[in-house]
């Protein structure tokens, strides 16, 4: 039976009510807060569909495909690849451009084994099943980073087999960033070129780069990667998930596929996709991103880390905490406090992401709610 107007308005205030808690207190999943995109509502009023290759002339003129191409500029320039061998698109999460990126690296070498560390994302894993690739699950260091060795050792143990490796810059649960100038050296000192680098960068793709003065590792394509996968709902914030996936043109070339219906190549995974996510990020990074404000911002999530840090330590609350990484990693705290701050946890450890939106009040009732349930 169809509701009524007074019965679903009252379901939707209880609803917002209970985003607005939940929200509140989201500590432990990278998902940022921290935006303001009410000066795009009136497009929510459209069905803004990008359909095929952002740099074609699509029949369905209702798209973004024009903001599209400059985020994609955005990010291709941010990790030195060149405007006549960039091209990418905004996906729909971290996971498509994962898997995307992969679907590039087995269409260049089709018989490759694909590498992964123990602490990559499971999207690689589950891209891996759906490409029909053959798996080699790599250990991890003990802060989570790539054991080089043990990947070397793995591919040695595969001859003649063409290597597809992922570089995760950001591990999902203690930020570990793998080396990937060490991941390339494995294979350079043999003169090797059938190898394939994807880097996943979901969180840190879009810090790294303003930590360059820090020395932090730079994600750059003068280095031999192929394609790096970043999510945009995750640093920059947005509402509802969304990436970029930014790759050389060369590789998406063998791809391509001319679809009459919509006049346009289509070199993507999804075909039609949602055209609100590369204007809202387009406008995220021109009103936040230009004239230093992510690097203002990268800036503070790294302070808020710091602090976190230094309220642990004030109530001897042990902890873990990788360089360049905005995760601090500590002992499972009790039930309440995982379930109230939303902590996401593994093996009896739960970490908390200091995105843009987490700041000193939240990290001190957080302290003050673990330093409650101990004492019980």
């Amino acid at each position: 039976m169809t509701q009524t107007i007074s019965t679903i308005k009252d379901r939707i205030k209880a609803y917002k009510q209970h985003i607005d808690e939940r929200a509140s207190t989201l500590m432990g999943y990278p998902e940022s807060m921290h935006f303001d995109y009410s000066p795009l509502s009136d497009f929510m009023n459209y069905n803004i569909d990008n359909l095929g290759d952002p740099y074609s002339d699509l029949l369905y003129g209702v798209n973004s495909c024009e903001f599209e191409r400059e985020v994609i500029s955005y990010f291709s320039n941010m990790y030195d690849l060149k405007s006549d061998d960039a091209w990418g698109y905004v996906t729909s999460s971290g996971t498509e451009g994962n898997l995307y990126g992969l679907f590039l690296g087995r269409e260049l070498h089709q018989e490759a084994v694909l590498y992964y560390s123990a602490d990559a994302h499971y999207s690689i894993a589950k891209a891996g099943r759906l490409l029909r690739m053959p798996m080699h699950v790599v250990p991890s260091l003990a802060n989570g980073e790539i054991d080089y060795e043990a990947l070397r050792d793995a591919i040695d143990a595969n001859p003649g087999k063409p290597a597809l490796v992922v570089a995760t810059l950001g591990t999902t649960f203690t930020g570990a960033i793998d080396n990937v100038d060490k991941i390339a050296s494995i294979f350079e000192e043999n003169s090797r070129t059938d190898f394939y680098i994807h880097c996943d960068a979901a969180l840190s793709g879009m810090m790294l780069p303003f930590m360059k003065e820090m020395g932090a590792p730079q994600i750059s394509f003068d280095k031999p990667i192929g394609s790096v996968s970043v999510s945009g709902h995750k640093f920059i914030g947005a509402p509802y998930p969304c990436g970029i996936v930014v790759a050389r043109k060369e590789h998406v070339e063998r791809i391509q596929t001319a679809i009459e219906y919509i006049g346009a190549l289509d070199s993507t995974i999804g075909g039609s996709r949602n055209g609100q996510a590369p204007l809202y990020l387009w406008y995220a990074i021109e009103s936040r991103g230009r004239d230093k404000g992510f690097e203002q911002e990268v800036a503070t999530s790294l302070k808020m880390a710091d602090y976190l840090c230094e309220r642990l330590e004030s109530i001897n609350y042990p902890h873990d905490r990788n360089q360049f990484s905005n995760t601090v990693t500590f002992d499972e705290p009790a039930e309440s406090v995982v379930r109230k701050w939303q902590l996401a946890r593994v093996r009896g450890r739960a970490h908390i992401i200091t995105v843009p939106h987490a700041n000193k009040q939240k990290i001190d009732a957080f302290i003050s709610d673990l330093e409650t349930s101990t004492k019980k």
